[in-house]
């Protein structure tokens, strides 16, 4: 169609042209075929130009459609690492300096670290557990070197309890800083655990882990400053601007 349309207008352009030069027509004391000629390429500039802005927009849409699609998929091989106990998979949805910020710990903690640690405390503690991820809106940089994303989670804990297995569920949401790696992939640089409910059993469980020896690292109690709150002063309007769909300043690691 672009082609087409760009076809026809230098035809036509091309045929005015003609005519008025067989002619010796003068517009305004002007040769018109000169004057012609003139508005034709002026016009051929601005549908240029008007197509190069809209081919720039489509591909910048299909480019974050495959970019989501993949950190979709990056967000899912954490889940999968934490319920199949696999440090290594873990470590893959994230780059090699990547930060973990979660409430139950004190301090935001290498990926490597973590990995080991949680799946350590999930095996030891819990019979099985399973995440589901919903709800993400991911934003880009100008320039599709990062991204920032927040995505929901459910985290069934099934654990023993009072002789009988009951689920320790944790609602709550991840907030990522994307950085695009040498490979192409959009990896976590933070990630910044929310808490949005959790439930007694899973405390009860928290606090038992404190005291259990046979744990390599030790979980907390969750820390104000990873728990969501449903206003506006929630971390989450501080990571993206919902309304223009672009990231803040104030992003995961500040």
């Amino acid at each position: 169609p672009v082609k087409t349309i760009v076809g026809v207008v230098v035809l036509f352009g091309l045929m005015a042209y003609s005519a008025a030069l067989e002619a010796g027509a003068t517009i305004y004391g002007l040769e018109a075929a000169d004057v012609i000629a003139s508005v034709a390429i002026v016009v051929l500039v601005g549908m240029v130009s008007n197509l190069s802005r809209k081919l720039a927009t489509q591909q910048r849409m299909v480019a974050e459609v495959a970019a989501k699609t993949q950190i979709l998929e990056f967000a899912g091989l954490y889940t999968r690492g934490i319920d199949r106990l696999d440090p290594e998979m873990i470590r893959l949805a994230f780059t090699d300096d990547g930060v973990m910020d979660i409430p139950n710990l004190p301090t935001p903690v290498d990926v490597k670290e973590f990995s080991v640690g949680a799946t350590d405390f999930l095996g030891k503690t819990l019979v099985a557990s399973m995440h589901n991820v919903s709800n993400p809106f991911v934003v880009f940089a100008a320039d599709m070197s990062t991204a920032e994303s927040s995505i929901y989670f459910i985290a069934n804990h099934f654990k023993v309890i009072d002789g009988r297995v009951q689920n320790a569920t944790v609602y709550g949401r991840y907030c990522d800083s994307w950085q695009m790696c040498d490979d192409g992939k959009f990896r976590i640089s933070y990630r910044k655990l929310l808490y949005d409910f959790q439930g007694d059993d899973w405390n009860k469980a928290i606090e038992a882990a404190k005291n259990n020896a046979d744990l390599s690292h030790k979980p907390s109690v969750a820390r104000h400053e990873n728990l969501g709150t449903r206003d506006k002063a929630d971390y989450d309007y501080a990571h993206i601007d919902f309304k223009t769909a672009t990231p803040l300043a104030a992003a995961a690691q500040a």
